[in-house]
């Protein structure tokens, strides 16, 4: 059960598919909400230390907010996860953090 606002579409998961969606949704005007059971990026905060993705920057850049030049060409997984906040901030998505979805009986 979520506990907050009502939205017109509600976006399982605060990952990158579900920042992804949700920055599009946005962009077309759709009143949506994100409901995350952890934080942004969860799943990717777990994985071990030393992962390093195996795609370049710029194939793995979120729409509308690519990877800074700065950033090496195979990203670590802890500059990811920065990246993942970043994005969900400067783009102010409609992230409810906290909730666990379930189907309803």
């Amino acid at each position: 059960m979520h506990r907050g606002r009502e939205a017109d579409v509600m976006v399982v998961g605060a990952g990158p598919a579900g920042l992804a969606v949700s920055r599009e949704l946005r962009t077309r005007g759709v009143d949506h909400l994100v409901l995350e059971r952890g934080t942004i990026g969860q799943s990717w905060r777990r994985y071990y230390d030393g992962l390093v993705l195996h795609t370049g920057r710029q194939l793995s850049s979120l729409p509308g907010r690519p990877f800074a030049r700065s950033d090496p060409m195979f990203v670590t997984r802890d500059r990811f996860v920065r990246y993942l906040d970043e994005y969900a901030a400067a783009l102010d998505l409609p992230i409810d953090a906290g909730v666990e979805v379930t189907a309803p009986h």
